[in-house]
Order: structure tokens, then sequence, then C-alpha cells
């Protein structure tokens, strides 16, 4: 039923963040514009489709950051953004 459809949506959302966390965050150390903008607007997104407010915020911080070019700010915004996705499904 619904709650099968949630846990499902939950596990790709996991496995999506395991599979491309690494390049979220190899994007922002080497100051990469556009795939920093990709994977954090991509974060933002699909947090945003399974009610993850905090994690939606944090990715969306991130991703604005890296619009206006603040990497560094972007970087210390990293640890936040693994915690608080990591805490949506424990």
């Amino acid at each position: 039923g619904d709650f099968d459809f949630i846990k499902e949506l939950f596990e790709l959302y996991k496995q999506n963040f395991d599979e491309k966390k690494s390049l979220l965050e190899t994007a922002i150390t080497t100051k990469h514009e556009k795939n920093s903008i990709l994977y954090s607007h991509e974060f933002k997104g699909s947090s945003g489709n399974i009610g993850a407010e905090a994690a939606k915020k944090i990715s969306e911080r991130i991703e604005k950051a890296c619009r206006e070019g603040k990497f560094d700010l972007a970087e210390t915004l990293l640890g936040e953004w693994r915690e608080t996705i990591e805490a949506t499904w424990e």
C-alpha cells in the first residue's frame, strides 16, 4: 500500500545520495560551477519530493552559494548537508 510506496521513495532517495554525494563534494571542492549547481539542485528537488524540508533547505543554501561563486561557503555547508540528509532516514 501507501507505506510500501513511501518506503521505496526513501530507499531511492538514500541510494541516490549514496551514489551522488561524492559527485557534489568533488564539484564543490574543485569549484566546478555547472556540476555543483546541477547536483545541489538535484538534491534540493529530491529532498522536496519526499518532504525532507531541512535537507531541501541546506541543499538550496549550497546551490545558492555555488551560483554566487562562493565555493568556500558551499564547502563549509557540506558537513551540515551530509548530517541533515543522513538524519532523514534515521
